[in-house]
């Protein structure tokens, strides 16, 4: 199991928050079945799920994303997570070599996303 941190529109969280969209499956393609995806948008974690089967074009309402994943919910906080470290990433870091929208997170970053969650702070703090 990989975990992903994955940089995506406000847009596209409000039009479905059971699927993520690709514009091709090549940036899809480091994501497998089981793998963890924290849903980042615009600075705010915005939920953690877990990622299911592949399917192009399933859900309609992502118009430019054909490339999709199935999302099983793990955990959606009711008003997101600040997270200015991982905002930083996007900026700082490089993003996995096939998709500009994934960065990889270690496991003791995620364990502190998702106490953060449990938790229900407003902020997260590495």
């Amino acid at each position: 199991m990989k975990i992903w941190m994955l940089n995506a529109s406000l847009e596209d969280w409000e039009a479905t928050r059971d699927y993520c969209g690709f514009g091709s499956e090549q940036e899809r393609s480091p994501i497998s079945a089981g793998d963890r995806i924290i849903y980042f948008c615009n600075g705010l974690i915005v939920g953690v799920f877990e990622a299911g089967k592949t399917v192009e074009s399933e859900f309609s309402g992502l118009k430019e994303r054909q490339f999709q994943v199935k999302l099983r919910k793990i955990l959606v906080p009711e008003n997101g997570l600040v997270a200015s470290p991982l905002h930083y990433r996007t900026r700082l870091q490089p993003h996995a070599p096939l998709s500009p929208s994934l960065w990889g997170v270690s496991a003791r970053e995620y364990e502190k996303i998702m106490q953060a969650l449990a938790e229900g702070k407003k902020e997260l703090v590495f």
